[in-house]
């Protein structure tokens, strides 16, 4: 392991959009910026990755209290120029988990205030973690006021590209299962876990936190040659020790055959139900108590609407069991 330092924040006096610019890392997608004023949440435009240092600076009053940009890259940017840089031309806002272009990073959002914990024991924690090799190396901490973000930076698979990873299925399912080990390392110090999605907003560095009166400051940690430390996605999978859920063979075999007769009729509905299931699953990592009963209810009747064998459904509900929180689960095989 490259050797740490202490922690030294950067502090800016004026929103900084090196930080992002870092993360993004010049891409080709769309980066979504949104604003809060008072209880008024406003979305106010997208800006292409690789033209972040030409906009960013027009606009730094714009960001000034409460401002937030996209960890993850867009497709596109929201339809017609925003009101908000109709001088610039810009697209309207736009994020959502079905227009991710780019993964730039795994995170954790360490609402630590609610526990009681101050942000400093928060950085030790983390620092400790990675000096005792539980964790890899945090490539970003930001100090978003009362809490702390940690990101992880990633990169494709290819060295010769420095970019960030492609969103294609298999990287978004091993993404969502790396999000659910990363907060549930970091649950006693206030992980939270909504804020594992891939349409996330963070704080913009440097921008006021209106709740505590602070500035958002930033460390970039960097190894020995002074580079942020950047992963691939497997590389940090296997750092965390996740291991992806197998599927049923007899599930990827009828998932296979209902995707080349296509997305018609019933067999099309019950294998888009099963998807949007097994992405809430993996989003997810698991149904907390009161949901229980009712995520093994849909995932079966899901699994049998498909005509799958007994033995199969059972095999799947078997692999959802063992991913349930905690507690009692009333049902069997029978109640199907």
């Amino acid at each position: 392991m490259a050797q740490q330092v202490l922690p030294t924040f950067t502090a800016p006096n004026a929103p900084d959009f090196r930080p992002i610019v870092q993360l993004h890392r010049g891409h080709d997608g769309y980066v979504s910026f949104h604003r809060k004023a008072g209880d008024q949440w406003e979305n106010l435009f997208s800006i292409k990755a690789r033209e972040l240092d030409t906009y960013f600076p027009q606009l730094l009053p714009t960001f000034e209290t409460d401002s937030y940009y996209s960890v993850n890259g867009m497709f596109r940017g929201g339809h017609g120029v925003s009101p908000h840089a109709a001088e610039l031309g810009l697209p309207r806002a736009h994020r959502n988990n079905d227009s991710i272009r780019w993964i730039t990073s795994c995170f954790v959002d360490l609402d630590c205030h609610a526990l009681g914990i101050d942000v400093g024991t928060a950085v030790g924690t983390i620092i400790n973690a990675q000096d005792a090799g539980t964790i890899p190396p945090a490539s970003m901490l930001c100090r978003s006021g009362r809490g702390l973000w940690v990101f992880w930076f990633l990169q494709s698979d290819d060295e010769n590209k420095a970019e960030p990873v492609a969103a294609f299925p298999e990287k978004i399912r091993t993404w969502c299962n790396v999000q659910c080990a990363v907060t549930k390392l970091f649950s006693t110090i206030g992980a939270d876990v909504m804020a594992r999605d891939g349409s996330r907003v963070t704080r913009i560095p440097g921008s006021i936190n209106s709740k505590s009166g602070r500035r958002v400051a930033y460390w970039i940690q960097g190894d020995d040659s002074g580079r942020p430390f950047v992963y691939t996605l497997n590389s940090l999978a296997r750092a965390f020790q996740v291991q992806l859920p197998t599927r049923h063979a007899a599930v990827t075999q009828a998932h296979a055959k209902l995707s080349a007769r296509g997305r018609k009729g019933q067999a099309g509905r019950w294998l888009k139900a099963r998807s949007n299931f097994e992405r809430l699953w993996e989003l997810r990592g698991t149904f907390p108590q009161g949901t229980r009963n009712n995520a093994i209810f849909v995932y079966a009747t899901i699994l049998r609407s498909q005509k799958l064998d007994d033995d199969v459904v059972w095999a799947e509900c078997s692999r959802l069991f063992a991913d349930l929180a905690v507690g009692d689960h009333p049902y069997t095989m029978a109640d199907f």
